[in-house]
């Protein structure tokens, strides 16, 4: 069992062997309501997308090194 359906259910916890504490509806509505007016919105990072933009690019190339100077010296060998 969850511990919030030990509380609706009046048992104990058996871990620490004492009742678990039950919030009221009136409660838990003023906690969640003080969380999100504290909630700051989410803002782009726009630094933080270039760096993975930049870090893409290079990544890109570097493959792209790598396959081209593969075929080179398969053709290379082959020819």
């Amino acid at each position: 069992m969850r511990p919030r359906d030990l509380a609706a259910a009046g048992q104990s916890n058996r871990r620490f062997n004492r009742p678990l504490p039950a919030m009221t509806h009136d409660a838990e509505a003023a906690a969640t309501n003080a969380a999100d007016a504290q909630t700051p919105r989410p803002s782009r990072d726009l630094l933080g997308v270039a760096y993975l933009a930049t870090i893409g690019v290079v990544m890109v190339a570097w493959i792209g090194g790598l396959i081209w100077a593969g075929v080179a010296v398969v053709t290379w060998l082959i020819f």
